[in-house]
């Protein structure tokens, strides 16, 4: 039967007409109870059953689910089985032959499982032969799991088999997080009200073995307790650390105990079966091959990380790799974390996770296609010993790579050589020196700039600094000759506590100190902020980078009334007390919104223009390169704004501001370029696993066990919960602020249908005809500009006005798809820029960073308000004598770029230049828009 009207668009042309008519037609001899059939259109997704009338209106209003074939639950029978076995698989509602095998909720799962575990192999049902090469212990699982598929919950039952009813109860435990109490005493409750022959086990125990029998599963590998081997492989049989300064012993000291236990056991859940299961089942097989088959490539557009350098590169040079669109592109992430959550008692255990990037945007990165590989034990760090623990990881990518494994694939019904591969790692900034090897403190912190990186000590801070960004800026531009300079989440977060605290002026966290006083006056630079002794006193005068107490509790009150987009970030007033003026107790993506949202509106309230200006210009900086969709012509914008803005604050701030963190932020375009957008590489997914794994912690004496005790249980059922029907899972749930149903209104479109829950007491007005008809021009007319927004309180101007906030729902993704395009639509995108609401304050062009000349800036201190006072004795006490050494780049390194000797000598001569790595390339790439 021709199903090719399934793809059409319009349906509302003739052939989409007649094809639902035809799908009816058969749909119609294949009714359930009631006289009811499911509903394959996109919203219902054949999870509900439907009047026939009912399900032909979602067809034209919604479309139906265009890879839905055969149709297994209308009647047609399954390309791979005959008839009978078609049946089979359709729900229990009723309907066909149901004396055979009545309980087919899991049977589609099961014959995936069977057809993938015994590649080409398909054993007839029923069938006691084993299929060759097979283990004859898989065979036994399986004919276990459909033993218990086809058995009755109790006699005479027609809507769940034993194993069916178990998933479901097993999938809504793993959900919730219940505990095996609960469970249990539910099993009892269902034993009790079930009638006399129920099946189901006695106790959370047996139901697990049951699960079991469709996980994967993991190894546990004993280690040393002083991380110095695993006792694995060559070592298995050893009983004590073949390291001869180590010797220690395997097990713990406990006689009286029959079975020896492990000092530290490493739990490895391998991998390889965990890629092949993403091939095996239809839910997935299809989005593997996304990449390659319906990924739209756009010249100048970087969505998804097959878009940028890396990948490109690596295809290039790999060629037997990229030709199966199949082989995996992995990300590894990495991060210790402490499973008792905020309790004194210091425990570091680290999983290690990989990620594919074969998926489309929409599930890449998403917590169901996580796959834990290693679950390295505490309590302490590895530290740079965890390339110990990393072996059996290693050496199973090493094979991935130049064996790969036979694999089934449900998509092409095909068995293929799987191959995979790492493209990079993901990790905050000092697990990347564990995982590099490369130092991240001191004078070469920075590992892109490497023997190139600009550094200073101070004298009085005893901190490192990394200032010099003018040695980015373009050869001819007018700031580089001058003498007159001093993983994105984490970037993002340092950056904005940075500010944040010397912004506030908050002890302990500002970076405009005492000592900071100190070495300026060291340094020679910002006389109108050195300190100024009067008798046994100091005087500080205050800088105008920082707030004076009045407009520090104004600020505290500002931002104690934000008011955020549900879900958006945190709700930002318990973090602040406006009575003291502190912030404290914000997360991470707390930080990301105020720096994005936030900032600048809280800088243009209280700092002078050219202060406020230059934060604007970082907080949109911050926002481009988060964007979705990269575009490369602003990427090659931004890597040229990132080192201005960078100097611009090198000519306000203190040099102890810049940290290592902060100069980070220069290589940060270059990374997009390579990587793709920053979604696909930063923390917060990874950050947001650690927090569910904590959840599993049960037993406190055995946490890594706990973990992957519960990992291992809810992996299994995240795989089965795609097959089970008729109940909630993360695949089908809806939407955190849904609403209610879609209205059934025929011939309306379905944007139009949308029903709202009212907040408060409704109210009703009628409008006049011409009222109407302005308002119904105003909706037609600026319907293509419409973009969900929010407001916040204009703390400038103050009264009633708001700044308008843009934002992009996080589950919206402009993605291409090549089926999508039509012929003669290959041409480049025309941005149309909508008229933006009337707002007072408006940021800088986005488009560029605003020029400076080399005039200078304005003295840095402020006079409207009174200097503070400091005891001579601790002034005196924290400052030091000696002079600024004339090394504040490297000595030990020699360096070619005179823009640094710059800071260091009075004459300037016109030596070689030299770019940053990250500058070489001509062919940038990233813009980010919300």
């Amino acid at each position: 039967m021709d199903k090719s009207w399934m793809q059409l668009k319009d349906r509302w042309c003739s052939t989409y007409v007649e094809g639902v008519r035809d799908f009816l037609r058969i749909a119609n001899n294949y009714v359930g109870q009631g006289g009811k059939i499911r509903c394959p259109c996109k919203n219902c997704n054949n999870v509900y059953i439907r009047q026939p009338y009912e399900v032909k209106q979602h067809l034209f209003l919604h479309g139906i689910l265009e890879d839905y074939s055969p149709w297994i639950h209308h009647g047609e029978p399954s390309q791979s089985r005959d008839q009978n076995e078609a049946n089979e698989l359709c729900e229990e509602d009723g309907r066909g032959d149901r004396d055979e095998n009545p309980y087919n909720d899991v049977h589609e799962m099961l014959d995936e499982l069977q057809t993938g575990t015994f590649a080409n192999a398909r054993a007839a049902e029923g069938s006691s032969s084993n299929p060759p090469n097979v283990p004859e212990r898989e065979v036994d699982k399986f004919e276990r799991s459909l033993r218990d598929a086809k058995c009755e919950l109790y006699p005479g039952c027609e809507n769940y088999s034993k194993l069916s009813f178990l998933l479901k109860m097993l999938h809504l435990k793993t959900t919730h997080n219940s505990s095996n109490k609960l469970f249990n005493g539910n099993l009892k409750l269902f034993k009790d009200a079930l009638p006399n022959g129920e099946t189901l086990p006695k106790s959370y125990y047996e139901a697990k073995k049951l699960m079991r029998e469709l996980g994967l599963g993991y190894i546990s590998i004993h280690a040393c307790p002083n991380n110095c081997v695993l006792f694995w492989k060559e070592n298995k049989d050893l009983q004590q650390c073949p390291n001869p300064d180590c010797g220690a012993s395997r097990w713990k000291h406990a006689p009286s105990k029959r079975k020896k236990i492990p000092q530290k056991v490493l739990r490895y859940l391998p991998l390889k079966p965990r890629l092949q299961r993403l091939f095996m089942s239809s839910k997935t097989a299809k989005d593997m091959r996304w990449h390659k088959d319906k990924r739209f490539q756009e010249e100048n557009r970087i969505r998804h990380p097959a878009d940028a350098k890396a990948w490109q590169d690596f295809d290039k040079k790999h060629e037997w790799f990229a030709q199966d669109p199949c082989n995996v592109r992995l990300g590894l992430a990495s991060d210790g974390f402490n499973p008792f959550g905020s309790m004194s008692n210091s425990y570091s255990m680290w999983p290690v996770i990989l990620m594919p990037y074969n998926l489309p945007p929409w599930k890449c990165m998403k917590e169901p296609f996580f796959m834990m590989s290693l679950l390295i034990p505490g309590p302490d760090s590895p530290g740079n010993d965890i390339d110990v623990y990393l072996r059996p990881l290693i050496d199973e990518l090493k094979e991935l790579w130049e064996t790969g494994v036979e694999t089934y694939d449900a998509y092409s019904g095909e068995t293929f050589q799987l191959h995979a591969a790492v493209l990079w790692t993901i990790n905050d900034f000092p697990a990347y020196a564990m995982l590099s090897g490369w130092s991240t403190k001191g004078k070469l912190a920075c590992p892109v700039c490497n023997k190139d990186t600009c550094s200073l000590t101070l004298k009085n801070g005893q901190k490192q600094c990394y200032m010099g960004h003018r040695r980015f800026l373009d050869h001819n531009h007018v700031w580089r000759r001058s003498k007159k300079f001093d993983d994105v989440m984490h970037i993002e977060k340092n950056i904005m506590e940075i500010l944040q605290g010397t912004l506030l002026n908050i002890e302990g966290k500002t970076k405009d100190s005492v000592k900071a006083r100190l070495d300026l006056e060291l340094m020679g630079i910002r006389q109108e902020l050195h300190l100024q002794r009067v008798g046994d006193r100091f005087l500080i005068p205050p800088a105008c980078y920082t707030l004076a107490l009045p407009e520090r509790r104004k600020f505290c009150e500002w931002l104690s009334s934000v008011k955020l987009p549900d879900g958006y970030a945190s709700n930002l007033s318990r973090c602040v007390n406006a009575t003291t003026s502190k912030i404290s107790g914000m997360k991470s993506h707390d930080y990301h919104v105020f720096l994005q949202r936030l900032l600048p509106i809280a800088a243009h309230g209280f700092l002078r223009k050219d202060v406020h200006t230059v934060l604007s210009e970082l907080s949109y900086f911050f926002k481009q390169l988060c964007s979705k969709t990269v575009d490369k012509a602003v990427l090659k914008q931004l890597k040229k704004d990132i080192a201005l803005i960078l100097c611009k604050l090198e000519m306000i701030y203190p040099p102890s501001f810049f940290v290592v963190m902060v100069h980070l932020a220069i290589h940060l375009p270059h990374e997009v370029e390579l990587g793709g957008p920053v979604q696909y590489r930063w923390m917060y997914p990874v950050e947001r696993f650690l927090g569910t794994l904590k959840k599993f912690v049960r037993n406190p004496a055995r946490p890594e066990g706990s973990i992957v005790e519960a990992y291992t249980d809810k992996e299994c059922m995240t795989f089965c919960s795609m097959y089970l029907r008729g109940i909630e899972t993360r695949f089908n749930q809806q939407e955190r602020n849904y609403d209610g149903c879609q209205a059934e209104l025929g011939g309306v479109f379905s944007v139009f249908t949308q029903k709202a829950r009212p907040l408060g007491a409704s109210t009703y007005d009628m409008l006049s005809t011409s009222d109407f008809k302005k308002v119904q021009w105003y909706v037609l007319n600026n319907s293509t500009q419409a973009e969900q927004v929010f407001y916040i309180n204009d703390i400038k101007n103050g009264g009633t006005w708001q700044v308008v906030q843009k934002t992009c729902p996080r589950n919206l993704f402009d993605v291409s798809e090549k089926e999508e395009r039509e012929d003669g639509d290959d041409d480049a995108e025309v941005l149309i820029f909508n008229d933006e609401p009337y707002q007072q304050f408006v940021p800088n062009d986005p488009n560029e960073v605003e020029q400076v000349d080399d005039r200078g800036l304005s003295p840095l201190n402020r006079t409207d308000i009174y200097s503070e006072h400091v005891d001579a004795d601790v002034v005196l006490s924290r400052g030091s004598s000696s002079l600024l050494d004339d090394d504040f780049i490297n000595d030990e390194v020699d360096e070619e770029d005179d823009t640094m000797i710059d800071y260091n000598t009075d004459d300037c001569s016109d030596g070689e230049d030299v770019e940053d790595s990250d500058n070489d390339s001509d062919d940038d790439s990233d813009d980010d828009t919300y």
